[in-house]
């Protein structure tokens, strides 16, 4: 249950996109504990299905695409205990993330959200508020409302990131490699995943695409995670309870002792 007198963050009203900037600055903020819970969830999945499918690299991308939304609740584990004061570890995520997957419709609803260009935004509602099938669908329904766009705009931004880091990894290692290497189709081949490709070249593709989601899905995470807070303030007032219990907290301390 979320205990608005710990939360760290300013509570108010924001405008989409600079909700999507607060975001970002919770990443900023707690990038390292982040990012030690979150690879340690992404590498051993990541590298494991590599190994399994590496005679298919392509069926490898899809299946690692296919399991985002699963691993993206690791991130948002971690992000919605921090902001009220309690940063989880690794094992305390591993808990979470396991109870997720055997609750009811946790896996499959994970699975279902891959397809949802929102699904940033409606995660925390599928994680976070533990409400049965046609309650989750109207609640999602009514914190949608006017801000699908937005949480589709992040999406896509974020998607293109994603390819930006990628493409940048793979154009900096041919910089840097000797002409001879840099005019084969080695690589060319493996950035389209094509299989009967040398090892060395496979394998570095795979490291790019691994590090390229790694950087980015937690910012992903965390913008959706936002405007899914920006929208609950809006809609129940944080701001207002807050200014109401930081005044009642005052007056307690104000009013003279009792005789």
């Amino acid at each position: 249950m979320m205990q608005l007198d710990q939360i760290k963050a300013v509570v108010r009203p924001r405008n989409a996109w600079e909700t999507t900037d607060l975001g970002f600055a919770l990443v900023q903020a707690w990038w390292l504990d982040l990012f030690k819970v979150w690879l340690s969830c992404w590498l051993p999945l990541a590298l494991l299905i590599y190994a399994l499918l590496w005679h298919s690299s392509w069926v490898a991308v899809l299946v690692l695409w296919l399991c985002k939304p699963l691993l993206d609740s690791c991130i948002l584990h971690f992000l919605s205990h921090a902001l009220f004061g309690q940063k989880p570890g690794i094992l305390d995520t591993y808990r979470a993330l396991g109870a997720f997957i055997v609750k009811k419709n946790g896996l499959w609803g994970a699975l279902k959200l891959r397809f949802s260009f929102s699904r940033g935004f409606i995660l925390p509602v599928w994680q976070l508020e533990h409400l049965p099938a046609k309650a989750r669908r109207q609640r999602v329904k009514i914190l949608m409302k006017n801000q699908a766009e937005t949480g589709q705009w992040a999406s896509f931004a974020c998607y293109h990131f994603e390819w930006a880091v990628y493409l940048s990894l793979f154009f900096l290692l041919l910089f840097f490699l000797p002409q001879d290497f840099a005019q084969s189709s080695e690589f060319h081949l493996a950035l389209l995943h094509q299989t009967d490709v040398a090892i060395w070249a496979s394998g570095t593709i795979a490291l790019f695409n691994i590090i390229s989601i790694a950087v980015v899905e937690p910012f992903f995470v965390a913008s959706g995670f936002a405007l899914y807070l920006n929208r609950r303030t809006h809609l129940e007032g944080w701001d207002i309870e807050l200014r109401f219990r930081q005044m009642a907290t005052r007056l307690h301390t104000c009013s003279p002792p009792k005789r």
